[in-house]
């Protein structure tokens, strides 16, 4: 590890932030939206690693959203967040600001010949997971029935990255992602 990677060994303080940003917003959705039944939740980001966003999706939303397509598609519209008309980006995301600048002043110390360092996509990675995993551990997702009808994972938009795959199973109880690993693979 160089010196610059250096900058990524204490994720503490940014995962308590991205968690809190999270965590309200989910919080705001369910006391607004007290009828819906949520089964999806992501944390998503750019290549550029200094985007987090936090998304989720409702059975009722996705009947919307999918009134009219085909089965064809199904499965896209059920997991890809970047669709999710009423949740993608749903409240204020403010929050997630001053991790994504610290994210971003992590990049700059790091970057070299405009190239982001592995390392950095790598930390970044490991805070997203952290976070919904603190998440999780806070009860946020719900308890027994409830939580085993919500599946947590991380979304990279317009990346080849592949924790965009290997997140649910990370993520969620081997019960749960066995539950959805079928429909969720049909999608990527």
């Amino acid at each position: 590890m160089s010196e610059s990677d250096d900058v990524w060994d204490d994720l503490s303080d940014l995962v308590e932030g991205a968690a809190a940003a999270a965590q309200s917003i989910a919080r705001s959705a369910f006391e607004a939206f007290p009828d819906q039944r949520f089964y999806a939740f992501v944390l998503s980001n750019h290549d550029e690693l200094d985007s987090l966003g936090f998304h989720m999706n409702s059975l009722e939303s996705l009947e919307k959203i999918t009134a009219g397509t085909g089965p064809e598609m199904a499965d896209y519209y059920r997991w890809y967040w970047g669709e999710w008309r009423d949740f993608e980006y749903w409240g204020d995301q403010s929050g997630f600001d001053p991790v994504n600048d610290a994210i971003r002043r992590k990049v700059d110390a790091t970057i070299e010949d405009y190239v982001i360092p592995k390392a950095a996509g790598a930390a970044v990675e490991a805070l997203m997971l952290q976070t919904l995993k603190k998440l999780d551990a806070d009860g946020l997702f719900g308890e027994g029935n409830l939580r085993s009808e919500r599946l947590l994972y991380i979304g990279f938009y317009n990346s080849g990255r592949t924790i965009n795959e290997r997140s649910p199973e990370l993520l969620n109880p081997p019960a749960v992602w066995e539950a959805h690993k079928a429909s969720f693979n049909a999608w990527l």
